[in-house]
């Protein structure tokens, strides 16, 4: 701090000249106290005890900071005040002079000032880690609602899969309690039969699914023998088996043959009954 230029700012103000600044060559800035035992009011500077001057007592009470003149009287200090540091004082100084109050604060007054500081540092991390634990909580539960959006559109999904299951599994269960007409059953004419009687060409497309360049009709009746072995397919106008682009589908094949690919079926035209005869095995 630049005790010249506070010197000229409080000659101004106090109407000082120079011969009043003889025995102000010492200055420090102190905070002063109570002291419990004797009710003196003293703080401290170099080691020793620092009072205040008897012309001073009136001006310098507990708990201020005051810049101050000393004189050194047998082994203690005895206090001048010459500028109190308060408020409106530190509003009037600029950074480089706060700076060296600060630390002229500082070096006297550590071991006060620290414990407050601590105090400080404490509330502002103990802030701090609570926001930042909020922060953390709020991300968790996002993530958590939307885990369990996920489960409940799984969920959805897996209800939805299951209706599948159980609707194809009905379908399953209707075709084999469907009665089968045995291949010895009276057969279409073979003047009523719409097939050639060479050679069929039949491919399984699918688990359940057969396609014939011949399957050229609406309707079909679909008959399987008892051993599992043949199949019949012939046309009919009140056949429940539908064909669509040459394509039949047949609920429950998969479960007499495996499927394991695309594959042409050995097949022949029956003008004995009226149909074609595909062979399974």
């Amino acid at each position: 701090m630049d005790f010249y230029k506070l010197r000229k700012e409080l000659s101004d103000k106090w109407s000082l000249e120079d011969d009043d600044w003889s025995e102000l060559e010492k200055t420090a800035i102190l905070s002063f106290e109570r002291d419990v035992d004797s009710n003196n009011i003293f703080s401290k500077y170099g080691g020793r005890m620092v009072f205040r001057h008897k012309n001073h007592e009136d001006r310098i009470f507990e708990g201020e900071t005051w810049i101050c003149s000393l004189v050194l009287k047998n082994n203690y200090y005895f206090a001048k005040g010459l500028q109190r540091l308060d408020g409106s004082f530190m509003l009037e100084l600029k950074r480089e002079q706060m700076e060296d109050i600060a630390d002229a604060v500082w070096n006297s007054q550590k071991d006060k000032i620290e414990p407050v500081l601590e105090e400080k540092y404490k509330e502002v991390m103990k802030k701090a880690v609570g926001e930042k634990v909020a922060e953390a909580v709020d991300e968790k539960d996002s993530e958590i609602r939307d885990l369990n959006a996920q489960i409940e559109e799984l969920e959805q999904r897996d209800s939805e899969n299951r209706q599948i299951i159980l609707s194809l599994e009905e379908k399953v269960r209707k075709a084999e309690s469907r009665p089968m007409v045995p291949l010895d059953a009276p057969a279409m004419p073979p003047s009523a039969s719409l097939f050639r009687t060479d050679r069929a060409e039949v491919e399984r497309i699918g688990p359940d699914e057969l396609y014939s360049k011949d399957f050229n009709r609406t309707r079909y009746f679909v008959h399987i023998s008892s051993d599992y072995r043949i199949l019949l397919v012939r046309p009919h106008d009140s056949g429940d088996v539908i064909c669509i682009d040459n394509k039949i589908v047949l609920n429950g094949l998969s479960m007499a043959l495996q499927f394991s690919g695309p594959t042409q079926m050995i097949s022949e035209y029956s003008p004995e009954y009226g149909g074609i005869l595909i062979h399974l095995r």
